[in-house]
């Protein structure tokens, strides 16, 4: 009886541990969509006290809440790819990651203005205050699976309008 209740005591020991790491990764895989704004800056190295230049990118993925794992896989990407790929770019806010609910009222007009159905990644060129252009990024969907191929097609994306970005800052 004695070795039954001892198996009993490290079985409900196992499950305990079990669960509590089972929270913290839970904890830790948040997607990134759940941080605000200063947050997510925060996260990405960006000082607060760093001005956005008067023309700059943003990279806007937009999603509902709470999200399939599709979409939730997605938003780890995106923010991959930028902080990785575009990491000085971002911290001279030259590109700025965005993370929007297109289900919530206060973005219903952009999420009109772009024709956003579902969660989608939206590049947009800001100048002075104003979106000069916009471009969904539509084949996210169907690169979920592959995260390399998301990885560069999500570069891809942004870097023509980085490389506009440069050419127009030359001139």
């Amino acid at each position: 009886m004695r070795l039954f209740h001892v198996l009993l005591f490290v079985l409900a020991s196992c499950f305990t541990v079990a669960s509590v790491f089972s929270a913290e990764k839970k904890e830790t895989d948040k997607p990134p969509y759940y941080l605000t704004d200063a947050e997510l800056d925060k996260k990405l190295g960006i000082d607060e006290k760093t001005e956005s230049p008067k023309e700059y990118i943003w990279a806007v993925y937009f999603h509902r809440v709470p999200g399939c794992d599709t979409c939730q896989l997605m938003s780890k990407y995106i923010y991959e790819t930028i902080e990785k790929r575009f990491g000085d770019d971002v911290k001279s806010r030259n590109i700025v990651l965005r993370y929007r609910n297109f289900e919530e009222k206060n973005n219903a007009a952009l999420v009109k203005k772009l024709g956003i159905k579902t969660p989608s990644l939206a590049v947009i060129q800001i100048k002075d205050g104003k979106m000069v252009k916009a471009k969904l990024a539509d084949k996210i969907w169907s690169l979920a699976a592959e995260k390399e191929k998301f990885l560069d097609y999500v570069e891809k994306e942004i870097k023509v309008y980085t490389a506009e970005l440069k050419k127009d800052k030359k001139q």
